[in-house]
């Protein structure tokens, strides 16, 4: 099945399009914004797309928006949850456009973009390895690239239509918007910056920095634009921290990268991207289960059109029609063999790889073939074991120097 694509959009009343985004006026009060599957790189949009780009960055700022519900925002809906009846895009049927659509208010947009650092990295770390400053503040703390601030800072910049957007001092920031707009937006930019970097760790991932628009409605300081995408956002996997160092984001760096060590003079047109960019090096995604967890890879790789690579880790007779369990030892000894082939066979071994053992003494079985094998983790749900214990020796491992890690994980009424 071919996966589609939306590069551009046609429909009614379209009021502006951006490097990624189309913006569509609904009504009065209402518009419609489209995350296409347009990627750019230095203010450039490159001549391929992205597939299924957009569809994540519309979920993700949704996701972000109703996260921070207790805030002002101009976030209505999904369009997939949207009635549009008695609107210009009533007879939309366009699913593909859906998916990669949000319902939002109009606003007055401020004209400065609220950027929060919690970690020195990109060219906040260049600016300051060259004049020992952040955007024009001299920092007297001797700090290391990738080193965690002591409290989060705010470092605005221009809100530019074309071109690049420039760095803002605080005396130019209050200059632009006034000093109680400018310190107001500084403490909430810090508090939804604060919140979520929270909630990332949480699930393994460091937020080192990102960037919040604003804008009046009915008088009231809103959030606008999207919210913690990896166009707006860098997003880096806890394991691979180490001072000292920046960690490869979860954002476009690898295309920028790719660009920069061709012949290139980040003007149009750009090069043409080879398959391998474009999909981030991804090469097969490894599915270790049963006949539901193959069934659910094979929707995938027609989905997404990326090869499945299968290996059978189930340890009881679901494959077969039964409800028994395998014996003991034979059952430790299949946990064993697929991770055998886990390690040899995996096309890409800098890869986090989870093994779930079910069945009866599923617990005795995940020890003891973990500790057969050699797995970086055990996890046993009816014993207590928090996220961080995980996320620590994920990280020990790695700096053995393993660039592959393998969790073997029992079945359990409850979660660790």
């Amino acid at each position: 099945m071919e996966v589609k694509s939306v590069k551009y959009t046609n429909l009614k009343n379209k009021i502006h399009s951006g490097k990624v985004r189309d913006i569509y006026n609904i009504d009065d009060d209402k518009l419609l914004f489209v995350a296409t599957d347009r990627i750019s790189a230095f203010d450039v949009i490159m001549n391929e797309v992205v597939p299924q780009k957009g569809i994540i960055l519309n979920n993700l700022s949704s996701f972000w928006f109703d996260f921070f519900k207790d805030t002002k925002s101009h976030f209505i809906s999904k369009a997939e949850d949207y009635d549009f009846s008695d609107t210009p895009y009533e007879k939309i049927k366009d699913k593909e456009i859906l998916k990669r659509s949000t319902v939002v208010k109009k606003a007055e947009r401020i004209n400065i973009e609220c950027v929060v650092r919690g970690y020195i990295t990109g060219s906040a770390w260049n600016e300051y390895k060259s004049t020992n400053s952040i955007n024009y503040k001299k920092i007297e703390q001797k700090l290391l690239e990738a080193q965690k601030f002591e409290t989060p800072i705010f470092t605005p910049s221009t809100k530019a239509d074309e071109g690049h957007d420039e760095p803002l001092s605080e005396d130019d920031g209050v200059n632009l918007i006034g000093s109680q707009l400018y310190y107001e937006l500084e403490k909430i930019s810090i508090e939804l910056y604060s919140k979520a970097a929270k909630y990332c760790l949480g699930k393994g991932i460091i937020l080192a920095d990102t960037k919040f628009e604003f804008g009046y409605i009915d008088n009231n300081i809103t959030l606008i634009d999207e919210a913690l995408t990896p166009d707006s956002s860098r997003f880096w996997k806890y394991t691979d921290y180490e001072l000292g160092k920046s960690p490869d984001p979860f954002d476009k760096q690898f295309l920028r990268n790719w660009l920069n060590e061709e012949n290139w003079d980040k003007t149009p047109p750009p090069p043409k991207l080879p398959e391998n960019v474009i999909k981030n090096n991804i090469d097969a995604i490894v599915v270790i289960g049963g006949d539901g967890s193959f069934t659910g890879g094979m929707i995938f790789e027609k989905e997404f059109n990326i090869p499945i690579v299968g290996i059978p880790g189930t340890i009881d007779n679901d494959l077969y029609g039964t409800s028994h369990t395998l014996g003991y030892d034979t059952a430790i000894n299949t946990v064993m063999e697929a991770i055998d082939k886990i390690r040899d066979t995996a096309i890409s071994h800098d890869r986090l790889f989870f093994v779930e053992v079910m069945g009866r003494d599923a617990g005795h079985i995940a020890l003891n073939a973990g500790i057969g094998a050699g797995a970086e983790e055990i996890l046993i749900p009816e014993e207590n074991l928090g996220l961080d214990r995980l996320l620590e020796s994920l990280k020990r491992s790695e700096k053995s120097g393993k660039s592959s890690s393998l969790v073997v994980v029992a079945e359990g009424e409850k979660s660790g």
